[in-house]
């Protein structure tokens, strides 16, 4: 059976191990979460001071690995040997070799950072066959918003699309950053509350004037002043909204309006679900339509892809994140 992440986390909840695991991808979120479950539920804590190994690939070799693995327990039923920074590690022969007869009272779990191990190998080849093998890939932008809500209502908790995209927006695709985001907005919220936009910006720090929300009302409105007024607050303070969210965001909503304009029944429910439009951003949509043509529309898609290479260098003539997006804003607005 093909293991997902929530599969996996069931399992473990449920101390059901298997002796091999297997973590790779460029988001090393979900891999830690997996390995701390693990510590959690395979052992006491009263057990952990004989049984558990925590080992990084930058400290030990493959054979290392191994022998911990070989151990047997002292007075609890499994040695717990946990791998991180695994892409350190230079040879993988010794681990090929025991993925074929792994230890049944060890459960070994490995971890890698990053692209992994060369999909023509023999590690790989082994591993994925022997272990229970994930490769996790990062959630795209989009995505975000969706997996702050589900995060908020697994814990007890509620939060609004649009509270949950607020927080998508500030705290960026870094699953690390928005879980500690998320791990503040409860404890000082209180058990079963709703985690509300007003909460999120108290808490986490978002200023409520300027901010690609408001950025994007603004658009929507074509208010012109307002708009440059946002954009140079946002260009002022890039570490905190750095360009590529408010590209990503600003691409995102103009996208669906232009989709919006092409919906042949605009009041259906199910064609606005289809269209990845939510309750929430309609009114900016609707907004965005009265106010721009759908020709214009077509312009702006390309005017943010061209801000989008400026960005990434790709004939920038230099220009800083703060120039590229003041260019942008008075390509969309004019």
């Amino acid at each position: 059976m093909a293991h997902t992440y929530d599969s996996l986390r069931k399992e473990i909840a449920a101390k059901q191990f298997h002796p091999l695991y297997f973590f790779t991808g460029e988001e090393g979120y979900f891999a830690d979460q997996l390995l701390d479950l693990l510590e959690e539920k395979s052992l006491a804590p009263e057990e952990k001071d004989f049984n558990l190994s925590v080992l990084y690939g930058r400290e030990v070799d493959a054979q290392a690995i191994v022998s911990e693995a070989r151990r047997y327990p002292m007075m609890s039923e499994y040695v717990v040997v946990l791998v991180r920074e695994g892409q350190n590690i230079k040879d993988w022969e010794p681990i090929v070799r025991y993925a074929k007869n792994p230890n049944p009272t060890t459960l070994l779990a490995i971890a890698i950072r990053g692209k992994g191990l060369d999909k023509r190998g023999l590690a790989y080849k082994t591993l994925q066959k022997e272990s229970v093998y994930i490769e996790f890939s990062p959630l795209k932008a989009y995505q975000i918003p969706g997996w702050i809500e589900n995060q908020i209502r697994s814990s007890g908790y509620r939060i609004s699309p649009k509270a949950a995209a607020l927080l998508a927006e500030h705290a960026g695709e870094d699953l690390a950053l928005v879980s500690k985001e998320l791990d503040k907005l409860m404890a000082l919220s209180g058990e079963g509350a709703e985690i509300s936009s007003s909460t999120i910006e108290r808490v986490v720090g978002i200023n409520k004037e300027f901010n690609n929300f408001e950025l994007i009302k603004a658009l929507s409105q074509r208010d012109q002043v307002r708009s440059h007024r946002i954009a140079h607050a946002l260009g002022q303070n890039q570490k905190a909204t750095p360009l590529v969210l408010t590209l990503g965001l600003l691409f995102s909503t103009f996208a669906k309006a232009l989709v919006y304009t092409g919906l042949p029944n605009r009041n259906s429910k199910e064609a606005l679900r289809t269209a990845g439009i939510t309750d929430w951003a309609l009114r900016d949509i609707q907004t965005i339509v009265q106010s721009y043509p759908q020709g214009k529309l077509v312009k702006i898609i390309r005017y943010l892809r061209d801000a989008d290479l400026a960005s990434k260098g790709v004939q920038s003539g230099g220009s800083s994140d703060q120039e590229i997006l003041k260019e942008l804003i008075f390509k969309i607005v004019y």
